[in-house]
Order: C-alpha cells, then sequence, then structure tokens
C-alpha cells in the first residue's frame, strides 16, 4: 500500500463523514451519484458534529439557553453572534463547511432564523443590531447561506449585491466615508488597511458563487481581492514581506470562523482560477508542514464551540484533506 493511498484510506473512514465525503468527491474524483458519496453525504446528517450540534437547537431555531439569555439578554442573545462560537450564527457557518444538509428541516429553520433576527431590510447582516458594515461577519454569512442553497433566495441576492459594493481592498490608503454603511473614523473594520479576515471572507463569499452567475460587479471584486491578497503573497505584509500579514495566519486552523489561516486564502485564490508566483511561498510552506507519514498537524484551534471537532497539536483529518485538496488544484492549474 503505498503512502498516499494510506493517507486516503484515513481520510476516507467513517469516524467523520463530513472528510470522507469530501475526499471521495474531491480527492477521489467520485461524483455526487456514486454510492458511496451519497452514503457519506447522509452519514454527514446522522454521525459525527452535525447531529451533535442540532442536538442543542431550540424550538425557536437557536442555540443559546437560558444561561446565555440571562446574562446577555433575550434581545442580544436573538442576534445569534454572541456568545462566541456558540452563538446560532458560528453553527450556521459550521454547517455550510462541514456539508451540512440544507434541505434538513432543522438546518433550514436555523437559516430562517438567523434571516428573520441577524438581517435587515437594507441587505445587511448586522452584528447585534449594529447598521454598518462588518465584512468579516457579512461575508462569512453570504458563503454560508450560498452553500445552503439560498443562491436563489432574494434577501441573500441583496446581501451579495452589498458585498461587492461596499467591501474594500485597500492597503493603507483608504478614508473611510461616513455614508452608510461605513462610519467614518470610527468605522475599526474599514480604516485605511483593509481588515484582511473582511478581505477574506468576502471573497471566500463570491468564490462560492458559480461563474457562469457572476456580473461585471462580482468579476471586479474577485479582481480586486485576488489583487489585495497577492500583493499580501497570500499571508505576509505588503509592507514587510518578513512580516505575517496577521498573527498565527500561517498555523493551520480549522474552523476558520473569523481569522482565515494561509491555507483557506490559499484555497480561495485557487477556486477562482488564480496561480501566481506571488502564492507560491504559500504552497511551499503548506508542503513543509506534511508530516513524514504524509498527513498535516492542526496547528491552531477554536475554543468555546457546542462540539469539540479535533485536538490542536494532532495529525487533523481536517487539515490534511484541506492541504490535499489545495494542493490537487494547484497542480491542476
Amino acid at each position: 500500500m503505498t503512502a498516499e493511498k494510506e493517507v486516503l484510506d484515513w481520510l476516507c473512514e467513517e469516524d467523520n463523514p463530513s472528510v470522507r465525503y469530501f475526499t471521495l468527491k474531491d480527492l477521489l474524483g467520485k461524483g455526487e451519484q456514486d454510492a458511496e458519496v451519497e452514503e457519506a453525504r447522509r452519514q454527514i446528517m446522522l454521525e459525527g458534529m452535525i447531529p451533535k450540534i442540532l442536538s442543542k437547537l431550540n424550538e425557536d431555531g437557536h442555540y443559546v439557553d437560558e444561561a446565555v439569555i440571562k446574562k446577555y439578554g433575550k434581545v442580544m442573545a436573538d442576534f445569534g453572534y454572541l456568545p462566541k462560537y456558540r452563538g446560532t450564527i458560528w453553527q450556521l457557518i459550521l454547517f455550510a463547511e462541514l456539508g451540512a444538509n440544507s434541505k434538513d428541516r432543522r438546518v433550514h429553520k436555523t437559516c430562517e432564523y438567523v434571516l428573520n433576527n441577524s438581517y435587515t431590510e437594507k441587505g445587511l447582516f448586522t452584528i447585534l443590531g449594529a447598521d454598518y458594515l462588518a465584512p468579516c461577519f457579512h461575508g462569512n454569512m453570504v458563503y454560508a447561506f450560498l452553500k445552503l442553497g439560498y443562491a436563489d433566495d432574494e434577501r441573500v441576492r441583496k446581501a451579495l449585491r452589498v458585498l461587492v459594493r461596499h467591501q474594500r481592498f485597500d492597503d493603507g490608503d483608504f478614508k473611510t466615508p461616513k455614508d452608510w454603511p461605513f462610519l467614518g473614523r470610527k468605522d475599526r473594520c474599514s480604516g485605511a488597511h483593509s481588515c484582511y479576515a473582511g478581505c477574506s471572507k468576502g471573497l471566500k463569499a463570491v468564490s462560492t458563487l458559480p461563474k457562469n452567475e457572476w456580473n461585471d460587479e462580482v468579476r471586479d471584486y474577485a479582481k480586486r481581492g485576488s489583487d489585495y491578497f497577492l500583493i499580501h503573497h497570500v499571508y505576509k505584509s505588503s509592507h514587510d514581506p518578513s512580516k505575517l500579514l496577521h498573527s498565527q495566519i500561517d498555523r493551520i486552523t480549522f474552523p476558520n470562523f473569523i481569522y482565515s489561516d494561509f491555507l483557506e486564502i490559499l484555497d480561495i485564490l485557487l477556486d477562482l482560477g488564480i496561480k501566481d508566483v506571488r502564492t507560491n511561498d504559500a504552497v511551499e510552506l503548506l508542503k513543509s508542514k506534511r508530516k513524514e507519514n504524509g498527513r498535516w498537524l492542526l496547528e491552531r484551534d477554536v475554543s468555546s464551540m457546542h462540539v469539540k471537532i479535533e485536538t490542536k497539536g494532532r495529525e487533523s483529518k481536517w487539515a490534511t484533506y484541506r492541504a490535499l485538496n489545495a494542493l490537487r488544484k494547484w497542480k491542476e492549474l
């Protein structure tokens, strides 16, 4: 048995149906109608992380208990952002990342809850009712809804339009306007240098949209977003390449709720069809992290979730799948 086959067999074990599903489809090239793929997709809703999250679902569609409501108040709890990462909106992101079935009644209920409580008529996904653009949050929500089958929902389409029209990709020379959806000098999400987290989450959302649905605005957005990360060589400071764009961006992480790791950004660029010499450092960094047995470690994790997905410092099926899939895309471009 070759080392590569051993790794793929490990990823296809039944203890992680999400990784099994994505491995069968993306790394082994099996179609959605393949019996193994269909069974893995079915198991996602029966075993592993998704059922554990869904077990926390309340009747009205949120994921907080009485203790949380007592601490933050019902209004704050209803927005779904608090507490990190146990509030409702974080579960929606996990559903998208883990391949949840969007037709499942409970998943649909969660989606509608977020739209009813964290979305405004202006097309803005809002943190705690604030009427300004928080790019990382807004981008995450657009991404999650696109992945969960809401691409034709006018509310999500409107949110996508807000994203591509107002998300900034500036590298230190932007003066934040006072008109909606910005806050002028008080706007720490859209300062002189655009927040890389907002840039990556918005670009991730657009990369999820099929290219036959792109219009000129989306194409321009994708170009500006890609250029932003290319001048940063994916994960470095554009003004001093010896420094990181953000602390710990060079550590493989899952899930990447707010702060993308270098692998997520590389993967987004590859999904956009970009193979540029300025991505080479990220590719080499990814290769350098591979262990002798062909696997990758989880180098950073997220605490305070309803479920523990994997353990920091140990061999990771999510890190290994994500790494192999990115390298596959890179080779195929």
